[in-house]
Parts: structure tokens; sequence; C-alpha cells
């Protein structure tokens, strides 16, 4: 574990700090929060290769990922159930898949204009290009969804645990 200095907002107290890619960090907050700082690509995760913080997955609510982190990572939020909402920044270039896999709360996504990658249409992630739907979060309620005219490419698992009757 590396040490963390905080050095611009002192009323956060770090719990955890921990190395999950070469030059990634995430630590998670007293307020549930968790942190992902650093440069370039985290780890991948799978069904046996759970995430560090997979034991307090339950208690996340809200993930924060600095600047400087590129590429997350299979699986990476894997059963954070209490995680209601994500913003992506603006050098997030890749997401790998199921990242949200058991995020049955998350309902609101986000995209940093200045991103050249993905955007958002009422809180479901697209590419850039609006022509790959990426995910549909599960709490979003639609009795039908009428996917947008631009979209050509359904990510696999873009409509896990989502909850609707029909689309077309």
């Amino acid at each position: 574990n590396n040490p963390l200095f905080c050095t611009q907002d002192v009323s956060r107290i770090v719990v955890d700090a921990n190395q999950i890619g070469d030059w990634v960090d995430y630590y998670i907050s007293n307020e549930k929060e968790m942190i992902l700082y650093g440069f370039e690509t985290m780890n991948d995760y799978d069904e046996d290769n759970v995430a560090d913080w997979n034991d307090n997955a339950n208690d996340i609510t809200k993930i924060t990922i600095k600047d400087g982190v590129t590429s997350i990572g299979n699986f990476a939020f894997k059963n954070c159930i209490h995680l209601k909402s994500f913003h992506i920044p603006q050098f997030v270039t890749s997401f790998e898949r199921s990242i949200f896999e058991g995020c049955y709360n998350l309902r609101m996504l986000t995209v940093d204009n200045k991103n050249n990658h993905f955007q958002t249409l009422d809180n479901i992630l697209l590419n850039k290009n609006g022509n790959h739907l990426i995910y549909f979060p599960p709490s979003i309620q639609h009795q039908h969804y009428i996917v947008p005219s631009s979209v050509e490419v359904f990510e696999e698992n873009a409509f896990t645990y989502a909850s609707m009757k029909s689309i077309s």
C-alpha cells in the first residue's frame, strides 16, 4: 500500500489506498466514495479474479475517476449495488466488458463534454459517433425503448439487467 497525502481537501480521510494497475491506484473515503487516480489503464477482473474492493462493493455509493486514467478494466465495478451515478471524464478512451455488472441502482451516466470517445443520451452510454450502444443502466424504467436510429451495434451485455418489455 502506498501512503496517500491529501493536499486539497482535508475533510476527506483515506480509508485505503491500493494499486489497481501499473500506474493506477484507488482509495475509498469515509464517505464511501471510491476515487481512481493515476495514469493509463487499470487492471482487468473476471469471475475468479475479483477487484480488491469487492468486499466493500456494497458500501460504495460514488465513483470518481481522476484525469489521467484512460481505460477501465473488465468487471471493474462489479456488484457496487449502491452506485447511483457515474461520470466519465475527458481522458477515458475505453471500457472493457461488464464494468457495471451488478450495479442495479445505477441510473445516471454522464460524460465530460470534452471526451472524444463517449457520449450519453438520456443516461444511456453510446460511443461518440452514436452508432454503438454500450450500456443501458438497469434502473432506468422503460416499458418500451426506441433505439436511436444512429445505433448499428449493441455492445456485449449492453442491456444486462435492464427492465423493459420491448426494444425497437
